[in-house]
């Protein structure tokens, strides 16, 4: 009886050695959190699926990562209190969504969207679980900027050698689409198949970039910084996206602060320059009159009474506003007409054309989105999810600010600034989703997660 006894604790002491050497193996030097980021990041694992039959690589990489955790847990008795915040503020929102399904005329697109929330949620504690440091924070900020660095690369050069038509395995995919007046190009998509949201999502690589480049003591740490600037900005170039440009243009002005707070060597400002300089020349078609919106009083067929109208009326006549403004008038119907709980989470697409039509703004009959993820979030969830997501939003960017400033008065001037170009890059996401809804979110709470992680950065560094 001994010997048994004592052979099943040997087993379980087995059973433990080698859950701590796997969980150890997957945690150690940050590889499961750099690999999940990347794939994350690069959407690489939809890809997959879409266009190789190799399905569930993600679920797979951040199931494994959990469960890693959980060994962890159960066999160190690590503990961590940091994920009772995010969980508590994540579970009242999901809450309020799954109260607004009531109301919902297709309640399976709704809980579809609780399941989404919830795979969000796991993500969201995988990221404040792990990155609990600062070199944890610049593994995932390096991890971002190889992901920019793949998919930025790969959309520069079919540009540049002229293979728009080739989407290269999902890898770069094109739309061909109306660019101005009678132009039309082929916009890059990269591996999210639309090209406002790819720039939305590459616009963060910009600052992190920028923050990595002025940071380099050496030449030879100039090279990867510098290489991410460039394809991330010329890809948000060849998107034509309005929205990423501004929120390139808010991410400019939030950056000066830093850049002027830090000198950098002559070099770094040199390279940066170069290859601001080396976008000029490869600037597409169009590109310039699409982003200055001179497209809309300059056209090449105006006519006299063309010329008589005011650049609101012409602007009212250019089809892709007239559809923004409707799908943002419709959003404000529909808070007002259920400004609690709102339509139901997902469930706008599914009301628009019932408040479209009366309009006769749109002539577009399918479904549509809010493009505003803001006006988009009070339409769908009502006074109660719209202020509890944007409240979420807003203590994340004040306690994003607070580590700054707590690291910056230990002295750790170099993290602060990491911590700033991450902030900076978040709130240029945020800023391009004033036009975008939320189609790709595990980009938007992969940058939530990040923030809920900040305060223990800075406790770290203590």
């Amino acid at each position: 009886m001994e010997r048994r006894v004592a052979g099943h604790v040997n087993g379980i002491m087995f059973m433990k050695d080698l859950l701590r050497v796997a969980y150890r193996a997957l945690l150690r030097d940050d590889r499961g959190l750099v690999l999940l980021v990347f794939i994350l990041y690069t959407r690489i694992s939809a890809q997959l699926s879409a266009y190789h039959g190799i399905n569930r690589v993600m679920t797979l990489v951040m199931g494994v990562l959990a469960l890693a955790i959980v060994t962890r847990w159960l066999i160190d008795g690590e503990r961590t209190r940091y994920w009772v915040r995010p969980a508590l503020w994540i579970g009242v929102y999901i809450t309020i969504c799954m109260a607004s399904i009531r109301g919902a005329e297709e309640p399976d697109r709704a809980w579809a969207g609780i399941e989404f929330l919830f795979k969000s949620t796991l993500l969201v504690m995988v990221l404040v679980t792990l990155v609990h440091s600062a070199e944890n924070l610049r593994r995932v900020v390096w991890a971002v900027i190889f992901a920019g660095i793949a998919m930025g690369s790969i959309c520069t050069v079919q540009s540049l050698l002229g293979l728009s038509e080739n989407h290269l395995g999902g890898f770069a995919v094109t739309q061909y689409s109306h660019i101005v007046g009678k132009l039309h190009a082929f916009r890059a998509g990269g591996t999210i198949n639309d090209p406002n949201y790819f720039a939305q999502v590459m616009v963060v690589v910009f600052p992190l970039a920028i923050e990595r480049l002025w940071a380099a003591r050496q030449r030879l740490h100039l090279i990867l910084p510098a290489w991410a600037l460039f394809v991330s900005l010329y890809t948000v170039v060849l998107t034509y996206s309005r929205a990423g440009v501004l929120a390139i243009f808010v991410m400019v002005v939030l950056l000066m602060p830093m850049l002027v707070r830090r000198r950098p060597r002559p070099i770094n400002l040199a390279v940066m320059g170069v290859v601001l300089l080396a976008l000029v020349p490869i600037l597409p078609e169009g590109y310039v009159s699409r982003m200055t919106g001179l497209h809309y009083v300059m056209r090449d067929d105006t006519t006299k009474s063309d010329e008589a109208k005011t650049t609101s009326q012409k602007l009212l006549e250019e089809p892709s506003f007239r559809g923004r403004l409707s799908e943002n008038i419709v959003s404000l119907q529909m808070f007002r007409d259920h400004p609690l709980l709102g339509v139901g989470l997902n469930n706008y697409q599914v009301n628009y054309q019932r408040y479209s039509q009366p309009l006769g703004l749109d002539p577009r009959t399918e479904r549509r989105s809010a493009h505003n993820l803001y006006l988009e979030s009070f339409a769908e969830t009502g006074l109660l999810g719209g202020v509890v997501f944007c409240s979420m939003l807003c203590v994340l960017v004040y306690g994003a600010r607070r580590t700054r400033l707590e690291l910056k008065r230990r002295g750790d001037v170099e993290q602060a600034e990491l911590v700033s170009a991450v902030t900076i890059g978040a709130i240029g996401f945020f800023v391009a989703a004033v036009f975008l809804h939320a189609s790709f979110a595990y980009h938007m709470w992969f940058l939530i997660g990040l923030g809920f992680a900040m305060p223990r950065v800075a406790e770290a560094t203590e």
